[in-house]
Formats: structure tokens, sequence, C-alpha cells
């Protein structure tokens, strides 16, 4: 990823709050605004599309992958990092802390710092923006993502210093504030 450019990780809500047109016209301008700057990046995952598949609509799923696509997209992390034991597996008492049971390997740090604070769907976009050196993490989500920023901010610090959380108009203006 070039050095000037400014990478912007989008949560699903963002994207289901376009088709649902349940946004408000401030957050639509920035979302307009931020698009139409020559640097910034707007990024998804892969959690994104398995979020869109859910949609129990046809048609608005098909849409919102259209538009999912026009979007880059961030190589997807692993959560849990293999763990091999050349003698086969170990007894549950002698695995790594942190490790999940039935061999699936040691979970991130990163990731099992972000569980505690998040929801599950949560958790993953923002473990999947940090890894990938995103710059902002971009949601209209107040109840379960930015309410749990406020409230956790000295943990996030710790866990994820580079990202900032905002609205389109709050990350907007950190952009223009820089500029």
């Amino acid at each position: 990823m070039d050095d000037n450019s400014i990478f912007i990780y989008m949560d699903t809500c963002i994207i289901s709050r376009i088709a649902d047109q349940n946004i408000e016209p401030k957050e639509a301008k920035a979302l307009r605004e931020l698009g139409d700057l020559d640097n910034v990046r707007l990024l998804t995952s892969k959690k994104l599309t398995e979020e869109i598949q859910k949609a129990p609509y046809e048609t608005t799923r098909e849409l919102l992958l259209f538009v999912a696509g026009q979007f880059g997209k961030v190589p997807y992390i692993e959560i849990t990092i293999p763990t091999h034991w050349p003698w086969g597996s170990p007894p549950w008492s002698q695995l790594p802390w942190g490790t999940e049971r039935w061999g699936r390997g040691r979970v991130d740090s990163v990731y099992d710092g972000l569980r505690k604070i998040f929801e599950p769907d949560d958790t993953d976009h923002i473990f999947q923006a940090t890894k990938n050196n995103c710059d902002y993490f971009m949601t209209l989500d107040d109840r379960t993502i930015l309410k749990r920023v406020k409230a956790h901010k000295d943990e996030l610090s710790l866990l994820c210093p580079k990202l900032k959380f905002g609205t389109p108009s709050e990350i907007l203006g950190m952009i223009l504030e820089h500029e």
C-alpha cells in the first residue's frame, strides 16, 4: 500500500444503509466527498460478502454484492495461527494460551482482545482492518461499535493503535483537518 494513500475499511452497515436509503444527508454527503478524494481508498473484505449473502431478498442481495464489488478488498487474514505438533495432538493442558480446542490453532492476540469488546461479526471486520494496516474504520453502527470504541479507548489504542474509528462525516473531518 503506497505511503500517501488513506485506507478506509467500510463496515457492512455502510453498504446496507445505502441500499435501504437509511442514511442521514450529512453522512451521505460525507461518503460522496470521501469518494471524490484522490488519495482515499475505500476497502472491504470477504467478511462483507459473507454478511451480504444472508440478505433475505435475492434482488437486494444481488444489488448489495454489486455495490460491494466496486470497492477494493483487503487480503483476508486468518484469525487462528496454526499450531503444529510433530508428535500429534498434545493434551489440552499442554497447549499454548489462546489455543482453540480441536487443533484449529492459536487465536491471534489482537483478535482475542477485540472479541472481548465487540460482537463476533464486528470483531472480524475490525481485525481485518487492523491487520491490513487500514487508517480508518468507517461505520454507522453507533450501538455496537462506536459506543464501545469510546468506552474501551485505552484498550483499543493498544490492540489497534493506528486505526481510527468514525462515521463518514467524522472521518472526512479527520482527513481534511490533516491536509
